[in-house]
């Protein structure tokens, strides 16, 4: 019983180390899709109009995805 307590144990300290490996690396990789990010976004804070939405076209959107909402809702209650 005791060969097998020390398996496992053996086993969960090898898992440990490599779960903190997996988070290190985890952790670097944030930092390159941050650089990534920045070297592929625009340069100009100027945005084209056209590409960002305005507060009534949010509104619109908002609207409409509560109205579908409640439509699937009350087709399933019914």
């Amino acid at each position: 019983m005791e060969g097998v307590t020390l398996l496992i144990s053996i086993i969960l300290i090898i898992f440990g180390v490599l779960q903190i490996i997996l988070f290190f690396k985890l952790w670097g990789m944030t930092n390159d899709v941050r650089k990534i990010k920045v070297h592929i976004t625009p340069k100009d804070d100027n945005l084209d109009e056209s590409t960002s939405l305005n507060s009534t076209q949010i509104v619109i959107i908002a609207v409409v995805v509560v109205i579908v909402i409640a439509s699937l809702l009350s087709t399933i209650l019914n």
